[in-house]
């Protein structure tokens, strides 16, 4: 790599840090917040497994061994730093800033470019739409289920592009610890077909990869419903397996686009950019397969804020889209202007 590459490197890498930074700027108020009650159960369950010799204890708890990385997390900050509520929101401040960087990282692979990425993740940064999954610290499984599956899909975008192992094996590791995150990583084995939306002739390919991803998930579905007696969330009325899931994710799936994203929309179909467009049916289908699991919320009519997290990455997409197509469209008058001027200058002076 020459001085000339390295420098642009360098530049990029600056402002790309500057970028996460700033788009912690919306949740600096939260750094005062004290901790609730649940907040006080999230330390008490670092406490209780972080050490290696609980993970028998853990791995038998139907709840919250799909949230073990949140809880190893509590755990080792409390070790290093102590208890202190201020080191558990600036934890949780500089976590969301690390996933804008991880948006902004996807622009490195194909259908993803920096020049969409980069809006997006500002776009998605500064949404305060997710809000309660940043500020509310007993919420960090949303936060780390999203680092952990965006890692999976980086690492599987870099496989599809050089057919090494090592990536497919980062991916498949990034999707496990995504899967001790949150039980709604299981989504991570649709977002394994992103490359298939753009090249259908990859489907065969993506379907015997996706194998592992399919399987794990399976099986953690079944020692979940197996387990279902003991499960907190299934006997609390917080899910309930129902068709009432479908108005919960309509009704989820409209407040999330607001008018921004219907006025996206609005402005694509108007710029004819709306039809066969793939990226922009990747940003639409990201909406609901990162939502259903979601949906099944039944103490009210749509989903928590702090569960929209994930899927507001596609809304961002869909905005970043838009925002693209206007500069564009500027962009294209403007050298048809300038062109039109030199056009007149030289008539005139012949």
């Amino acid at each position: 790599m020459n001085d000339a590459a390295l420098r642009h490197r360098g530049r990029f890498s600056v402002w790309a840090i500057f970028v996460c930074l700033c788009c912690t700027l919306p949740y600096w108020r939260s750094l005062g917040l004290p901790p609730i009650s649940d907040d006080y159960l999230q330390i008490w369950l670092g406490r209780k497994y972080f050490q290696a010799s609980a993970l028998p204890e853990l791995a038998a708890d139907t709840l919250y061994r799909c949230r073990a990385t949140s809880i190893w997390l509590t755990g080792l900050t409390e070790y290093l730093f102590g208890a202190s509520q201020f080191v558990f929101n600036v934890q949780s401040i500089l976590l969301h800033a690390l996933n804008v960087g991880l948006i902004i990282g996807l622009g490195r692979f194909a259908p993803f470019t920096y020049r969409l990425m980069i809006p997006a993740a500002i776009l998605w940064g500064f949404n305060e739409r997710h809000h309660e999954a940043v500020m509310w610290y007993a919420s960090l499984p949303e936060q780390l289920v999203f680092t952990f599956l965006l890692l999976t899909v980086m690492a599987w975008l870099s496989w599809w592009r050089s057919g090494a192992s090592l990536p497919y094996v980062l991916s498949l590791l990034s999707f496990i610890l995504a899967l001790l995150s949150k039980e709604s990583a299981v989504v991570g084995c649709a977002l394994l077909f992103i490359p298939v939306l753009f090249d259908l002739s990859g489907l065969r390919r993506a379907l015997v990869a996706s194998l592992p991803f399919l399987s794990l998930s399976v099986l953690y579905f079944a020692l979940n419903m197996a387990s279902r007696q003991d499960h907190l969330h299934w006997n609390d009325g917080t899910f309930v397996l129902g068709w009432h899931f479908l108005p919960v994710m309509a009704n989820s799936a409209l407040r999330l686009l607001t008018f921004w994203g219907a006025a996206a929309i609005l402005y694509l179909l108007w710029t004819r950019q709306f039809w066969n467009n793939r990226f922009l049916l990747l940003a639409l289908v990201w909406i609901p397969i990162t939502l259903a699991p979601y949906a099944f919320v039944a103490y009210q009519p749509r989903v928590p804020s702090r569960h929209v997290y994930m899927a507001s990455l596609g809304v961002a997409l869909l905005l970043s889209l838009a925002v693209n197509q206007l500069f564009e469209r500027k962009r294209h008058a403007a050298q048809a202007l300038l062109r039109s001027g030199r056009q007149r200058a030289t008539a005139t002076a012949a």
